[in-house]
């Protein structure tokens, strides 16, 4: 009904991510950012262009999508964990400490758990996720 709205466009972007489907998530983030770039909650495509890209295997943009995302809203403990996660499987263990670190200060309550608030579709994958962030030293 709205070819603009840049919330439909994110939504679904988040909701292909989910399902795997990341390379047509990420044509639908990117539509949602270009319609509405000044959104004040841009941090939600912004987090779906990360989980797409690091479920794509490309957790250099991963990284920097979550970057983007925690800079816009620094209590978005998503955005915290994709980057945990993004920095383990680049190999930066120590980088992933010190996100880990930051993302404690942010969120004090922050556990591993709280990742199951996320209907990621491949439980596998989800439960790669829960090991990275273990490792980097988010408690369960």
């Amino acid at each position: 009904m709205n070819p603009n709205c840049s919330l439909a466009y994110g939504s679904l972007g988040t909701a292909l991510g989910l399902a795997g489907r990341t390379e047509e998530a990420i044509e639908n983030q990117q539509i949602a950012i270009r319609s509405n770039p000044r959104d004040p909650s841009i941090f939600f495509p912004f987090t779906g262009m990360a989980m797409a890209h690091c479920l794509a295997g490309r957790h250099d943009r991963a990284a920097d999508w979550t970057s983007r995302a925690i800079h816009r809203m620094p209590h978005w403990y998503i955005g915290h964990f994709l980057l945990i996660v993004a920095q383990m499987r680049m190999g930066q263990q120590d980088q992933a400490r010190i996100s880990t670190r930051r993302c404690l200060d942010c969120l004090p309550g922050a556990r591993v758990a709280d990742l199951g608030r996320v209907p990621l579709k491949d439980l596998a994958e989800m439960a790669r996720f829960r090991d990275a962030l273990r490792r980097a030293g988010l408690p369960d």
